[in-house]
């Protein structure tokens, strides 16, 4: 007998396997894309806590007077005799900054994404350095530690208490 062709058999079992084929290949395609999410969303909330960190130092660099205070109410009752002060606070997510010249408030983070925020002053000798920590829900942290370059020991610079979750109040100009 003379055979021309492929029997109902044979392509069956060519579809069953090509089958069991693309399955397992859609099953690692389906797995690549989402590490590759997962990468993206990393990438991102790690790039957004940096920038919050380099806004943050950027602030400070020209502050002469800080605060820690453990809510934004005793922070702002700090600021009223000052011109210029920026108060940085954690509000759900989201870092925010509240300028007292100005009464507005401006997101310092940019994605819903900061779990927890940390200040803290340290002295060595009459340097004094701010102290920050900020953690994303990931559980990404970065922490900052930079001098108060117009921060001196006659200054009256911290008041307040120190929280989990303080309020910082950084101070610019005097009230003339």
């Amino acid at each position: 007998m003379d055979r021309k062709g492929f029997s109902l058999i044979e392509i069956i079992i060519v579809i069953a396997i090509l089958g069991i084929i693309s399955l397992l290949l859609s099953g690692i395609v389906s797995y690549t894309l989402k590490s590759y999410d997962t990468g993206i969303h990393q990438q991102n909330e790690q790039f957004n806590v940096r920038l919050v960190a380099d806004q943050l130092s950027e602030y400070a660099k020209s502050v002469s007077h800080i605060g820690l205070y453990d809510n934004l109410a005793a922070a702002e009752a700090a600021a009223g005799g000052y011109v210029t002060t920026k108060i940085f606070y954690l509000n759900g997510n989201e870092i925010l900054i509240k300028f007292s010249n100005s009464g507005t408030e401006h997101v310092l983070s940019t994605d819903e994404f900061i779990s927890n925020l940390k200040f803290g002053v340290e002295q060595n000798g009459d340097i004094y350095y701010l102290l920050f920590e900020i953690t994303s829900d990931e559980n990404y942290a970065v922490a900052g530690k930079f001098e108060l370059l117009n921060i001196d020991d006659d200054s009256e610079m911290l008041a307040g208490v120190v929280t989990e979750k303080p309020v910082l109040l950084m101070i610019y100009d005097y009230e003339e």
